[in-house]
């Protein structure tokens, strides 16, 4: 039997996968408690209050996760402009390699939630927020520190909206044109 924390974070894993295959409102408990081979039980247990009290947690999982990898890999870059090329071949081959069905989890959540929803409302904000300030950190250490709002706000921008317009056209070009649009800032 798995440890409790499994089946806790088979949940939220679980609910990250189908918010980007089919969104927040299309997704309902009973198929997450399915999918992810959970009892019934223990979904309430960890989530007492629900659907929205996983969905929030799911956002705040998913979003570090991003943040994470988006620190990790400007840490390694050689220059801003690398980790802006690094960022957009991994999410892009990240999104090819899901057949082009799948998009950013948090994106999914906001969409169908804000501002109805002050919960998912702050959780998504503040992890767009983190996004920002992780991207922001980096240009600052870089040597854009002028323009490293602008910098940052433009990576998180180009790759929601390419995100969303490469699922759409089911290709990875919208990447591509999101990394040039950020480097087109740089003084």
């Amino acid at each position: 039997m798995p440890k409790k924390s499994d089946q806790r974070l088979k949940l939220i894993n679980t609910a990250t996968q189908l918010f980007q295959r089919h969104g927040y409102s299309a997704t309902g408990v009973s198929q997450i408690i399915k999918d992810s081979l959970t009892p019934r039980g223990s979904f309430y247990h960890y989530f007492p209050n629900g659907k929205e009290q996983l969905a929030e947690e799911t956002v705040q999982q998913a979003g570090e996760d991003l943040r994470q990898m988006l620190d990790a890999v400007f840490a390694d870059a050689k220059s801003f402009e690398a980790g802006v090329d690094a960022t957009i071949a991994g999410i892009s081959a990240w999104f090819a390699g899901s057949g082009y069905t799948v998009g950013c989890p948090i994106t999914a959540v906001h969409l169908e939630q804000t501002p109805d929803n002050p919960a998912l409302s702050t959780a998504c904000k503040n992890t767009f927020l983190s996004w920002v300030s992780t991207v922001h950190k980096h240009a600052v250490r870089f040597g854009h520190a002028a323009e490293a709002e602008d910098l940052a706000e433009a990576l998180i921008l180009g790759l929601e909206g390419a995100w969303i317009l490469a699922r759409a056209r089911q290709n990875t070009a919208p990447f591509d044109v999101a990394g040039k649009m950020v480097k087109a800032l740089l003084v």
